[in-house]
């Protein structure tokens, strides 16, 4: 299983600072050294994690497990976020067309 479909979120800055951005919230800042040491600036680079890979990645760093705990709530909440956020884009298009074609078909019942 996935940790997440992906999406968006987690700021566009790289390195550590692109870490220290999605871990300081979380009060877990004393981490981002490590996490853009290991390549991951931003929640979408743990998003295409597995959960045991997420696991992994966190007792490799070093996390305490209330520390563990708390990135996984995150990315949790991370993973609704952009769920909904792709919902709400896939509502809009078809909204979109479903209207579009009505006034296709309101032009053409006009012209007959």
């Amino acid at each position: 299983a996935r940790v997440s479909g992906g999406g968006g979120g987690g700021g566009g800055r790289g390195g550590e600072e692109g870490a220290v951005a999605f871990l300081a919230p979380l009060k877990l800042a004393k981490y981002a050294e490590a996490f853009a040491g290991a390549g991951a600036d931003s929640l979408e680079d743990l998003a295409g994690l597995t959960v045991d890979e997420l696991d992994e990645f966190m007792n490799d760093l070093g996390m305490s497990k209330i520390h563990a705990i708390k990135l996984k709530k995150a990315m949790d909440a991370f993973t609704l976020e952009a769920a909904a956020a792709k919902a709400a884009a896939e509502a809009a298009a078809a909204a979109a067309a479903e209207k579009k074609e009505e006034e296709r078909v309101r032009t053409a019942l006009n012209m007959a």
